[in-house]
């Protein structure tokens, strides 16, 4: 019985190994095919407007708008294991609008169905007309944003957020990437938390500000800034800086917190 079941064994092992070199693998059960289709929208919003955007697959890219409407275009993507499962999981993402004058609200709905394997996408771009008070969220994927001002929350649990030419108050927390913050003026309050990933913060050397940092596992650096410390150790800093000013509030988990001049 023992020889038998060795030779049942080895039989085995050999057909996965044929299996292999066949060129086979589980991966290979994945989507193949994918079908795109663009949702483009153009809105009139009262100065000082609310946006948001919430994601689940996909990045947001938001950047200024060159006039005083909203602009809003999404790429959705379906895949599937043939053109038609493609195409039927592009058919069953769904974007969903609230739109009056002072607020414009978009919302990604996937229709899901039993046992169903194929996968989708929507990835954003925003652009978002100056003083606009703004918050976008994804739950896979990044963030990126450019060039804005006005009050902005952003968020998301899978991806890194990237911030650039700030002049607006930012809110930005993520689970699982890093954030990178830099601000052209430091005109409203700064936060920022991370779990898993470092946080990096820019501001004018000549920036006034009230800054709290601290993270359990990583340290804390700041360089080319004008400090007043009131507490610093490894893990936690309180400073003023220039003086003291617009609260600054940074906490990371898992990674670095550094604080610098642009």
């Amino acid at each position: 019985m023992g020889q038998i079941s060795k030779g049942r064994a080895y039989c085995s092992i050999l057909a996965v190994i044929g299996f292999l070199a066949a060129g086979c693998s589980v991966l290979d059960a994945g989507p193949e095919h994918s079908v795109r289709a663009e949702w483009r929208r153009s809105y009139d919003l009262q100065t000082g407007g609310d946006v948001s955007v919430r994601n689940v697959n996909g990045r947001i890219r938001v950047e200024p708008a060159t006039g005083r409407s909203l602009e809003i275009v999404a790429e959705k993507v379906g895949r599937g294991s043939s053109e038609d499962r493609a195409k039927d999981a592009l058919d069953r993402i769904e974007i969903q609008e609230d739109v009056t004058p002072s607020s414009v609200h978009v919302e990604t709905k996937f229709h899901r169905t039993g046992g169903s394997r194929d996968n989708w996408e929507v990835a954003y771009t925003v652009r978002l007309p100056s003083g606009a008070k703004a918050d976008f969220s994804t739950v896979n994927g990044g963030l990126v944003v450019s060039g804005v001002s006005g009050a902005m929350r952003v968020h998301t649990t899978n991806g890194g957020i990237t911030a650039r030419d700030i002049t607006g108050s930012i809110d930005a927390t993520t689970t699982n990437g890093g954030i990178d913050v830099d601000l052209i003026a430091l005109r409203d309050a700064v936060t920022a938390e991370c779990t898993n990933g470092g946080i990096t913060l820019r501001i004018p050397a000549d920036a006034k500000a009230t800054l709290s940092a601290a993270t359990v596992n990583g340290g804390i650096r700041t360089t080319g800034l004008k400090l007043q410390v009131r507490d610093w150790n490894r893990r936690r800093l309180e400073a003023d800086v220039n003086g003291g000013g617009t609260p600054i509030r940074l906490r990371g988990v898992n990674g670095g917190v550094t604080v610098s001049d642009r």
